[in-house]
């Protein structure tokens, strides 16, 4: 039986609330994602949204659990904020709900909500000059014209486009509904779920699956950084776990927080965030992006995606803490838990990947290249020693002659 997560009262809390996925295919009730909480509880929202994300909790008891599970987690037991009291919703317009069946851009009829964030939503849609069905990514009408509302979603239609790789969601089309004037991306629609869901549904996952899965994605990673985007956000509410021909793949989603490469940088440099901006989960952050340091690199996502190993493997995040303060502090002082303690009977030699991922020195971390080929590595051992272990057969006793 697979085993659940452990962890102090809130985190647990907030495992057990549905963390909604505005994504393609998902199917799950649309609720709040982990990024818009994070960015609700540190007030790096804006208006608009920051009134959506108290709307929505005004009428839903999952995510007022949820935000009062993250804010105790937040805070270390410190009073809410007064923005995230459901009541003071009453007096709040959201922002108006796009109309199912419209005809977007004269060209994609949007045909059913999948869901809705705190910067717009995401629709099934037909696109009537082929017929194929796709999903659509639509900002608020309401902060169409929020200049880190349109950098983040310019920036996340152009990180895609520079990746070409069957384990990166692929961005067909974009543009600005020429009626309501609300920016919107064309996306692939995928069928399945995040590997989020998957982790609430079983816990955790064996050794051999989280290989089988992280391994492609990884060099999905790869191919980004090879075009010179940096994620910035990688979780396991960003890995898609689609329905591809009767089989699974893992598919990086939500560019949203990627850095691109300067026009002006050399093939491996890469775009130099602001000092002092922390983005993305704190779960997930590397040390340096946790200290807002400036040159912010790959590296960071090698980090973020040993954490995602560890927690897939072991049912449980290597850096909890009782608080927001005291999670920092823990991923930037104390010792790294060993995946060994955390998941008895884990091979040893993906305990050690991991540790190589999660060394705090970045200078010290494998590329996402070199992990990926190190997880092949282990998935190509393994399948070896099940086909030795099929071919061994017992050897018969000779029969006595007397």
């Amino acid at each position: 039986m697979a085993a659940r997560s452990v962890g102090p009262p809130a985190e647990r809390e907030a495992r057990r609330a549905p963390l909604g996925v505005c994504y393609p295919g998902s199917r799950v009730v649309p609720c709040l994602e982990e990024n818009t909480l994070f960015e609700f509880l540190g007030h790096r929202l804006y208006s608009a949204a920051r009134l959506a994300v108290v709307e929505h909790a005004d009428g839903c008891d999952a995510c007022r659990r949820l935000i009062a599970a993250a804010v105790e987690l937040h805070s270390g037991g410190a009073p809410a904020p007064a923005a995230a009291s459901p009541g003071a919703a009453a007096s709040v317009a959201a922002p108006a709900p796009v109309a199912d069946d419209r005809l977007l851009a004269g060209r994609y009829r949007l045909v059913g909500l999948i869901g809705r964030g705190g910067m717009g939503a995401v629709h099934e849609a037909i696109d009537t000059w082929t017929g194929a069905r796709v999903a659509v990514k639509e900002l608020h009408e309401s902060i169409a014209d929020d200049a880190v509302a349109l950098r983040r979603f310019s920036v996340e239609a152009q990180s895609v486009r520079r990746i070409a790789h069957p384990n990166v969601v692929r961005v067909l089309d974009g543009g600005a509904d020429p009626v309501t004037g609300a920016p919107f991306l064309v996306q692939e629609l995928l069928t399945g779920s995040t590997l989020r869901r998957r982790l609430l549904d079983v816990g955790r996952l064996e050794a051999a699956d989280a290989i089988r899965l992280l391994a492609p994605a990884l060099a999905g990673l790869a191919e980004a950084h090879r075009a010179g985007v940096v994620h910035r956000d990688l979780k396991p509410d960003n890995i898609f776990l689609a329905e591809t021909a009767g089989e699974e793949v893992a598919v990086l989603i939500d560019f949203g927080l990627s850095k691109l490469a300067a026009p002006d940088a050399p093939p491996t440099g890469l775009h130099i965030t602001g000092h002092g901006h922390r983005l993305g989960t704190p779960f997930y952050m590397s040390p340096e992006q946790l200290r807002g340091d400036a040159d912010i690199d790959d590296r960071a996502d090698v980090w973020s995606m040993g954490v995602v190993l560890f927690e897939v493997v072991a049912g449980a995040r290597p850096f909890a803490g009782p608080g927001y303060h005291a999670l920092l502090v823990q991923i930037l002082r104390a010792p790294v838990p060993r995946l060994e303690a955390a998941a008895p009977g884990a091979p040893a030699a993906l305990g050690a990947l991991i540790d190589r991922a999660l060394q705090r020195d970045r200078e010290l971390r494998p590329r996402a290249a070199d992990l990926c080929d190190a997880l092949a590595g282990l998935r190509r051992g393994a399948r070896r020693g099940r086909r030795r272990r099929r071919r061994i057969r017992p050897v018969p006793r000779p029969t006595s002659t007397r």
